[in-house]
C-alpha cells in the first residue's frame, strides 16, 4: 500500500505573494520515507512519522531552509514498509530510482535500516537513520548513513550502571532478548557492563522473534530469581515479556527494558502492571539541552503536545532532530547537493533540544547519553541521571503479593 504526503507546496505557503522572500527563488526538497504503517513496528513507525512531520511543519512555517538566495520547502514521499526488511529495501530503491529523491529519512528498526541503508549507499543517497542504532548498521564502511540514537549497547547498560549504586545492591542479573540485531547489541552491552561492575549474569538467553509462548524462558528466570531482570526488545516484545513476568509472578528488585516504559502505549497496554518498570530513553523534556530551532527540550515538548495532543517521546524527538541536523549541514554547505552536504554532515558536533549529536567515522552518534524513565502510578517520570531526574527511583520493586496482585 502506498502512502504519499497530501500536503502540497501551494497548501503550505503562497510563494508568489511572500514579499519577504520575493527576491529569492522558492524550491521544494523532496525527502523519501519508507517506514512502518503496519506490522510489528507500526507504533514505533507512527512515532517516527510524528517527529519527521513536526520538523517539516516548523521548517515550512519559517519559509523553508535558506540556501544562498534560495529557500527550500520540505515535502515528503511516504511508503509503508509493512515492518518487513525486503519490502523496505525495495521501496527505498523505488524512492531513489523512480521518485528521484536524494535524501532518505530512515525507518524504525535496525534490521530494516541495515537493508535500506545499503540501498542508499549503492546510489550515493544520504540516509538519516534516525531510528536505528545497532552498531552493525554502521560498522560496514558506510559513507552516506548517519544516525541520531546513540549506540544500542549504551542504553540498557545505563540501567545497570544506575543499579550499581542502589541499596540493597543487586548481585545477580538475568537478560532475555528476541533474536534480532538491535536487541542483541542492547543485551550484550548490559551483560558486559554488569560483569564489569561485579554483578553475576545468571541468565543470558535469546528467543525466536516469532515465539508465541515465553513460559519456558520465563520459568527459568523465575527459578534463578535474579535481583535485576532485563529485556532488550522493542515495544511489542516488551509488553509480551511483562505479561509473562506477571503471570509467573516473578519478583525481581529491578525490572528494566530498552523500549517500553518511556512509551505511553506500554502503560496503556499493561495498566498498573507497568508500575515500577524502568526503561531508557534518548530524550526527556527534563534534559537541559537546547538549540536555536526547536528551542529547549521543554519547548519541543510543548509544541509536540499542542500539535498531537499526547506527550513527546524519544522516538519522535530523534526523528525531528535528524531533520534539524541535516538542515544545518545543508546551510553550512550552502547547497543541497549530496556530495557537498555529506562531508559537512559527517563533521556534525552539535547540541540539540533532543541530545548531543556528534558523529564518529562510521556515522554513528557517539555524543549522546541515556536518561532512565520509571512508570510510577500511571505516569512515566525521569529518575536518572540526577541532573535530569524529576523524582527518585522506586526501589526495590514490591513483590506481587505486596502489590495485592493475584
Amino acid at each position: 500500500m502506498r502512502f504519499v504526503s497530501v500536503l502540497t507546496l501551494a497548501a503550505l505557503i503562497g510563494v508568489a505573494a511572500a514579499p519577504a522572500i520575493a527576491t529569492a527563488e522558492t524550491r521544494t526538497l523532496t525527502v523519501g520515507i519508507s517506514i512502518s504503517y503496519s506490522g510489528k513496528f507500526a507504533k514505533e513507525g507512527e512515532l517516527g512519522r510524528l517527529g519527521y512531520e513536526l520538523f517539516r511543519e516548523v521548517v515550512n512555517e519559517r519559509a523553508g531552509i535558506k540556501i544562498g538566495n534560495d529557500r527550500y520547502l520540505i515535502e515528503y514521499k511516504y511508503y509503508d514498509d509493512k515492518s518487513d526488511q525486503a519490502t523496505a529495501a525495495n521501496l527505498v530503491e523505488k524512492l531513489i530510482t523512480e521518485d528521484k529523491v536524494k535524501y532518505i529519512f530512515g525507518p524504525f528498526s535496525s534490521d530494516i535500516t541495515f537493508a535500506t541503508s545499503a540501498i542508499g549507499e549503492k546510489y550515493k543517497v544520504i540516509t538519516m537513520a534516525a531510528l536505528a542504532n545497532a552498531e552493525k548498521v554502521y560498522t560496514r564502511g558506510l559513507k552516506y548513513t548517519f544516525g541520531a540514537f546513540p549506540p544500542a549497547s549504551e542504553g540498557l547498560s545505563t540501567i545497570v550502571q544506575m543499579a550499581a549504586d542502589l541499596q540493597p545492591k543487586p548481585q545477580t542479573v538475568a537478560i532475555v532478548y528476541p533474536d534480532a540485531l538491535f536487541p542483541f547489541y542492547g543485551a550484550k552491552g548490559a551483560k558486559e557492563r554488569a560483569e564489569k561492575l561485579g554483578m553475576k549474569v545468571v541468565y543470558f538467553e535469546k528467543y525466536p522473534p516469532t515465539v508465541k509462548d515465553l513460559t519456558p524462558v520465563m520459568t527459568q528466570v523465575k527459578q534463578l530469581n535474579p535481583d535485576i531482570f532485563l529485556t532488550s526488545a522493542l515495544l511489542e516484545d516488551a509488553i509480551f515479556v511483562t505479561k509473562a513476568y506477571r503471570e509467573l509472578r516473578i519478583n525481581s528488585k529491578l525490572m528494566g527494558f530498552t523500549t517500553g516504559p518511556a512509551v505511553i502505549d506500554f502503560m496503556s497496554a499493561l495498566g498498573d502492571t507497568a508500575d515500577y518498570t524502568v526503561g531508557y530513553a534518548w530524550w526527556s523534556p527534563t534534559v537541559r539541552l537546547k538549540d536555536d530551532f526547536f528551542g529547549t527540550a521543554q519547548d519541543y515538548e510543548a509544541r509536540f503536545q499542542q500539535r498531537y495532543k499526547q506527550p513527546g517521546n524519544y522516538i519522535s524527538a530523534a526523528a525531528s532532530a535528524a531533520g534539524l541536523v541535516l538542515m544545518r549541514a545543508m546551510e553550512r554547505a550552502g547547497s543541497v547537493d549530496v556530495e557537498k552536504v555529506r562531508p559537512v554532515l559527517a563533521a556534525t558536533d552539535m547540541e540539540t533540544f533532543y541530545n548531543v549529536i556528534r558523529y564518529d567515522a562510521t556515522g554513528m552518534n557517539v555524543g549522546g547519553f541515556a536518561v532512565l524513565i520509571q512508570d510510577q502510578k500511571g505516569k512515566a517520570v525521569t529518575v536518572y541521571p540526577p541532573k535530569a531526574a524529576e523524582t527518585k527511583l522506586l526501589y526495590p520493586m514490591p513483590t506481587w503479593d505486596e502489590r495485592g496482585r493475584k
